[in-house]
């Protein structure tokens, strides 16, 4: 006789069948539709055989190191001249003669809005220290959450294949912390994003877990951590640093380095349609910013990802966005950092053509 089982009370689990045909696909996508695995391969090989440089603050990424260590941002002037000697090296990819040898570029950092480092809002050295101690103690009752559930052993917090799934989270951000070149193949805070939905419970067990000992009123500690959730919800979203003025966000005015680098203005879209009916077999330059607008119309192989007066070569396009013209911007990655630098307008003018302008975009070429 077959015993009934109230729906709400079954388990699901994953079935080896299932876990087979996902990695029949992966593999599929990854070495035959795409060329993925190949730079996978080179990833993997660079990060273990640079193991011996475990220490070295030279293969990790300034983001990594700025949640580690607390600092404020990765912007130094050691930065800039690494990133200047980066780009110039970068130059010598390129035939000689069609490269522009001599230009009046000088290139220093760019912030036009409020810039944390330099804010003289009294709030803001108050707003700083509190959310680096609350971040610490975040980190904290990870910690203490991740011992308790491992622990414990407790599966009616957590089944088995939950705690696996933590544990794989955890060893990927070992890796990430330790392993040289890691946090410099892949981005830091995209990893913590897809690990979170395994991890985001552990500060909560870890802090009811201590104020268990203190606080006999379940309710009054879950109340104490729901006011520390919602405290770091305020900063992550913006609102105290919209208080000091360090800061600003796109998602509360238009303004911020969020704004500047990710919003599409219809001047830009009318001079991307331009290249589109103008350009044929011709390479076209544009910053990071620039290149997800152009990315909607056009080939990727035929956009470069740099404006940088040493490897703008003299046969090519250049893609001036809203912030490019407008603001001056010039955006650039370096060590996983998003760096705001001068537009070199003044060597396009003098080496390029102006051929189109609407007011609030250009192209040179």
């Amino acid at each position: 006789m077959i015993k009934k089982q109230h729906l709400a009370n079954r388990e699901y689990y994953l079935t080896g069948i299932l876990i087979l045909l996902l990695l029949i696909f992966g593999f599929l996508w990854y070495s035959q539709v795409t060329t993925t695995s190949s730079g996978l391969t080179n990833f993997i090989h660079t990060s273990f055989s640079n193991f011996g440089k475990i220490f070295t603050d030279e293969l990790k990424s300034e983001s990594l190191k700025n949640i580690i260590v607390f600092k404020d941002s990765g912007i130094s002037s050691i930065n800039l001249n690494n990133y200047i000697l980066e780009q110039t090296e970068n130059s010598l990819k390129y035939p000689k003669n069609n490269v522009y040898t001599s230009n009046n570029y000088q290139p220093k950092f760019n912030y036009p809005y409020p810039n944390p480092n330099t804010s003289k809002n009294i709030l803001f050295p108050f707003l700083s220290l509190s959310y680096k101690i609350l971040i610490t103690l975040i980190q904290f009752l990870f910690l203490v959450g991740l011992i308790y559930i491992l622990y414990k052993g407790n599966f009616k917090i957590a089944n088995k294949e939950y705690i696996f799934a933590i544990l794989i989270s955890v060893l990927f951000i070992f890796f990430m912390i330790f392993l040289p070149y890691f946090s410099m193949g892949y981005n830091f805070e995209r990893l913590y994003l897809q690990v979170l939905v395994f991890l985001c419970p552990l500060p909560l067990f870890g802090g009811l877990f201590i104020l268990g000992k203190f606080i006999s009123n379940k309710k009054i500690s879950i109340i104490v951590m729901l006011s520390l959730f919602l405290i770091l919800f305020l900063f992550n979203y913006g609102f105290f640093w919209e208080m000091s003025e360090g800061k600003k966000f796109a998602w509360l005015e238009n303004d911020g380095q969020y704004y500047d680098h990710l919003y599409g203005h219809t001047s830009e879209f009318k001079s991307v349609e331009y290249i589109n009916k103008n350009t044929h077999k011709n390479i076209i330059m544009q910053d990071p910013s620039g290149n997800k607008k152009l990315r909607m119309y056009l080939n990727s192989n035929k956009l470069v990802s740099k404006v940088f007066p040493s490897i703008i070569t003299k046969d090519s396009y250049v893609y001036s966005s809203y912030s490019n013209s407008i603001k001056k911007i010039l955006f650039a990655y370096y060590k996983g950092v998003t760096i705001q630098l001068n537009f070199p307008t003044e060597f396009l003018n003098d080496n390029k053509n102006k051929i189109y302008n609407n007011g609030g975009s250009e192209i040179f070429k």
